[in-house]
């Protein structure tokens, strides 16, 4: 899958080329700082490439994704319900 700036990381995979590549994994990891991407490193579906271009080939996809997996973990968590919450909520 090629990558350019903007453009977002659909899926895990492994950076096969790569040109100058930096990472924006904010919305991931919280780091604020891209990342910059070699040959052979990792890549996380959710996250944008903010500079450079590159390959990477798929290695996970679906449910097996970072993302997808993130996305499930937060997805047990549930609002405790407090009395000043169901005083706002009126």
């Amino acid at each position: 899958i090629e990558l350019g700036p903007g453009e977002q990381i659909v899926v895990d995979g492994e950076i096969l080329e790569e040109s100058n590549l930096e990472v924006d994994e904010s919305l991931l990891t919280g780091e604020a700082d891209p990342i910059a991407k070699d040959a052979g490193d990792h890549v996380m579906s959710g996250s944008f490439v903010v500079a450079g271009s590159g390959a990477y080939r798929a290695t996970k996809v679906g449910r097996e994704a970072y993302a997808a997996k993130l996305a499930e973990e937060a997805s047990k968590f549930t609002l405790v319900k407090s009395e000043l919450r169901s005083g706002i909520n009126k």
